[in-house]
């Protein structure tokens, strides 16, 4: 049986995912299983996946197309299940990974096995693969990587502060997602997935081992989602990532952040009843985020508004959404 098993969730993107299949089949590990999963790509998109995958013919490589769209977490709980190996892996449709990124990662965890999972630097590439050095410096920045050295990093607390470890690409020990559960299992949809997985981890004290070198390759492009910018407009989302972490209590460190991050995503829970014109909704959010973390700066001015002058709270929020798309 191989050690590796590497899920592919796809959906309409058969130019990239032929990259990244191609980027598997260059590593210089070679021990490794692909399936990707097809989330009910329109019937050509498919069809080209499919035609790709036979055309390859590695029995290494396997195609599985869903019946329905079953979302993120759907998709990468049906991968998870077909899962027989030592690690497990997902790996977006488009992204890619450095040939010595698996070869690396299974040495440091079989050096180490008290960690449960391998994360490494990326570069940050635009729709037709060429590196951003300012986007991949920007990434290093805002994941809180920047100086920091190899080694194992505990999960919990970089993962809420900055989302230091990711998803893709990250090499996780099967046996350690069957302990914490995977996900929480009355969660759905896209985002928060990845926070969710990565959370259980963390909670157990698991720890990543981090490694400085590049070995993986993240797109940017159009279509895709930007976590955390199109996700505070996305009341599924929102309300996902709070029903996540209000179920848990923390110590310490961990449970200031876990109150941070509540206590803003009831802050874009409050902009999204703007946007509705439901000011009650809005106003009832805004007296939980203020309750939970009253130090963050960015609730009065909306509060001031939608308490005291209701009429400019719409314009308000959006000067805030303009300001995040850069107008």
């Amino acid at each position: 049986m191989p050690r590796v098993f590497i899920g592919i969730p796809t959906l309409n993107r058969p130019d990239y995912v032929r990259q990244t299949v191609q980027s598997v089949r260059e590593q210089t590990f070679r021990d490794w299983r692909v399936l990707l999963s097809d989330n009910a790509s329109r019937p050509e998109a498919a069809a080209a996946v499919r035609a790709f995958v036979e055309e390859l013919g590695d029995p290494r490589i396997g195609y599985w197309l869903q019946p329905k769209n079953i979302r993120e977490y759907g998709n990468c709980d049906w991968l998870f299940r077909q899962c027989r190996e030592e690690y497990f892996v997902i790996l977006h449709d488009d992204d890619l990974l450095e040939p010595t990124h698996l070869e690396t990662a299974l040495r440091r965890l079989d050096q180490h096995p008290g960690v449960v999972c391998f994360c490494a630097n990326a570069k940050k590439i635009d729709a037709k693969g060429n590196v951003s050095d300012k986007r991949t410096l920007d990434y290093r920045r805002a994941r809180g990587r920047q100086g920091r050295p190899d080694g194992p990093i505990r999960i919990l607390e970089p993962l809420m502060r900055s989302g230091f470890v990711p998803i893709c690409g990250t090499v996780i020990r099967s046996a350690a997602l069957h302990a914490s559960g995977f996900v929480d299992d009355d969660c759905f949809g896209l985002w928060p997935f990845e926070v969710n997985l990565l959370l259980r981890l963390g909670e157990r004290d698991g720890r990543a081992w981090f490694a400085t070198e590049e070995l993986v390759r993240y797109r940017f492009h159009e279509g895709q989602m930007q976590r955390y910018q199109g996700i505070s407009a996305d009341p599924v989302a929102v309300g996902m990532l709070l029903r996540i972490l209000e179920r848990r209590r923390y110590q310490g460190q961990a449970e200031r952040l876990r109150r941070r991050l509540v206590s803003m995503f009831y802050n874009f829970q409050a902009r999204i009843a703007v946007r509705r014109d439901d000011l009650h909704g809005c106003r009832r959010s805004l007296r939980r985020a203020i309750r939970i973390n009253p130090w963050w700066s960015r609730h009065w001015p909306l509060a001031a508004c939608a308490f005291l002058m209701p009429p400019l709270t719409k314009e308000l929020v959006r000067r805030i959404d303009a300001r995040r798309r850069g107008e």
